[in-house]
């Protein structure tokens, strides 16, 4: 699977789990190229400075509970992209 729709299924079990985060949203609108989300997910408050990592971070708890093998696939995703060959 590709790194956004990972990210798009990470925001989306957030959202489904209750979570009512602007931040959230800003990200499923931008993943699925919804340019009215992502407006409105500003006009409720999306802080357009925080990252996808930033977010995911802040909800690693519940994504623990509710999706733990997308949450490790992430995690071991960002691994590989910060590790170096030297």
């Amino acid at each position: 699977m590709d790194a956004n729709g990972l990210h798009l299924q990470i925001f989306n079990a957030i959202r489904n789990a209750g979570v009512r985060d602007p931040n959230v949203d800003l990200f499923i609108g931008v993943l699925e190229s919804r340019p009215e989300q992502v407006e409105q997910a500003i006009a409720d408050g999306a802080d357009v400075n925080k990252t996808d990592g930033e977010v995911i971070h802040y909800h690693r708890v519940l994504l623990f509970k509710h999706c733990p093998e997308k949450l490790r696939e992430w995690s071991l995703g960002r691994e590989a992209e910060q590790s170096t060959i030297m």
